[in-house]
Formats: structure tokens, C-alpha cells, sequence
């Protein structure tokens, strides 16, 4: 059985009233995701498809959450896009500040 990963997420801004709803509704639609619990995101586990990493991104920039939580899932297939493009508008925010994201395996 895999391992859940937590990430520790206690600074969302929601801009307006819908923001919040819109939130969860996004979570929601990624495949990884489980729940949202104590200011938390609990995922299926590490490994997450491409296109889950893809909403977290924008989900993450658009509530200014705090992106180097995501540097933990750069995998050697993921690189080329995630890692590698050096013009993203993630990459500053994700990789090039602390590299130890609040991520903590559950069994």
C-alpha cells in the first residue's frame, strides 16, 4: 500500500468570497488528491500524474501558496518539463528558494 503524503498548506489567500469554493472545487477534479485537513492537502501518495502536478502549479500560484512544498515531486520523467525550463513562471518559486518542503509521509 503507498504512502499518503501531507502538505502543509496554512497560507491560502482567497481574494473573495467564491475563491474558497473554487479552491476545493479544483482540488477536487486531481486525481492524487484525498482531502484537505488541517490547513493541509493530503494526497494518494508522492508519485502524482503530470497533469495533477500541472493543477497544483497554478493552483498553488493563484492562492499564493507556498510553492517549494512542490519540488518534492521532480521525478526523472517530469524534469524535462518541470524542472529543466528555467522560464516558467513556477520555476523561481518552486526550486530556486529553500528545497525542503513540509511533506511527511503517512501509512
Amino acid at each position: 500500500m503507498k504512502k499518503q503524503y501531507y502538505l502543509d498548506c496554512n497560507d491560502v489567500t482567497y481574494y473573495e468570497l467564491k475563491d474558497e469554493d473554487v479552491f476545493y472545487e479544483t482540488l477536487e477534479r486531481l486525481e492524487a488528491f484525498v482531502r484537505f485537513e488541517d490547513f493541509g492537502i493530503w494526497l494518494t501518495s508522492k508519485e502524482i500524474p503530470d497533469d495533477d502536478l500541472k493543477g497544483f502549479l497554478g493552483l498553488f500560484y493563484r492562492y499564493e501558496m507556498d510553492m517549494t512544498l512542490l519540488a518534492v515531486f521532480l521525478t526523472p520523467e517530469n524534469k524535462p518539463w518541470f524542472f529543466d525550463d528555467k522560464n516558467t513562471f513556477w520555476h523561481k518559486r518552486v526550486f530556486e528558494k529553500s528545497l525542503a518542503p513540509k511533506v511527511r509521509a503517512i501509512r
